[in-house]
This record gives structure tokens, sequence and C-alpha cells, in this order.
């Protein structure tokens, strides 16, 4: 009997350092996450964005890092125009790698954030021109049409 309360006590408590690493894992998730909530009230996401753009072409991986964060910046902040406008950057970055279904799902992404509500901005025009260069690189002649189509009639009415 003794050897039976000596093996359950070693069970019980290797179980518990089982679940240790989780609940670490899981405080770990929310700190990250309380640090970006209060990063976005401290830092600019535009700024961040616009130092991504200056390094986009010398230093893409760098760019990339500054992108992520300001896409997570916005995402906390609910800042619908400024993920866009990282999505945009990402799509940007990805063709100068010639990386053309990245910058398409990427334009994508931009277009579905910002049409809702900003579709008079210079980053929607720009993510319809990206739309249809990337679907003209990639063969989607159809694609590329509708999207310039699209560009062209927001053109003609503002």
């Amino acid at each position: 009997m003794h050897k039976r309360g000596f093996f359950g006590v070693i069970c019980a408590m290797l179980g518990i350092l089982l679940l240790l690493p989780d609940a670490a894992a899981q405080e770990k998730k929310a700190e990250r996450y309380k640090s970006f909530k209060s990063r976005s009230s401290n830092q600019d996401v535009s700024s961040l964005l616009n130092e991504a753009r200056k390094l986009k072409d010398n230093n893409p991986r760098e760019a990339l890092d500054m992108v992520e964060e300001a896409l997570g910046l916005s995402l906390t902040g609910k800042d619908v125009l400024n993920e866009g406008r990282a999505y945009i950057l990402l799509a940007e970055i990805n063709e100068g790698i010639q990386e053309w279904k990245l910058a398409l799902e990427n334009y994508s992404s931009a277009y579905d954030r910002l049409k809702q509500a900003h579709t008079h901005t210079p980053e929607y025009k720009n993510t319809l021109r990206g739309l249809a260069s990337t679907n003209l690189k990639l063969g989607n002649t159809t694609e590329a049409l509708r999207f310039n189509q699209e560009a062209l009639t927001l053109q003609l009415s503002t």
C-alpha cells in the first residue's frame, strides 16, 4: 500500500509538471497581447509603415519585420486603414522579390479591408492597380481587366 501511495504522488506531480509549460505558454501569449496593446497607443503605426516603405527595396527583411509589427498594432487597435496599408506594403515587397502569388494574396487582403469604407483613398487606388498588375503577371487577364475597369471607373467618378 505504501508503494501505491508513493506512486500516486509521483503521478500527480508529473501531471502538474506537464501542465505548467502549457500554462506558461498561455501566460506568454497574454503578455505579448498586452505588449502590442500598450505599444499601439505609444507608437505610431503610420511611422512604422513609412519607415518600412523606405527600407523595402534595400532591406526587405527589416521592412517585413516592421510591417509585421505595424500589422499587429493595427489589428489590436482595429485600425482598418493602416491594416490595409500594411497589406499593400507586404504586396509591394512581394513584387520586389517577384513573389507574384503572395503579392496577389496581400493585395487581395488589402482590397477586402479597404473596400468597405475607404474606396476614395489613394491606398484603395493603389490596391486596384496592384491587383490588376499581379493578375496580369499570373496570366489572369480577365481579373486584371476587371480591376483595371474598377480603377478607371473610380478615377472617372472623382
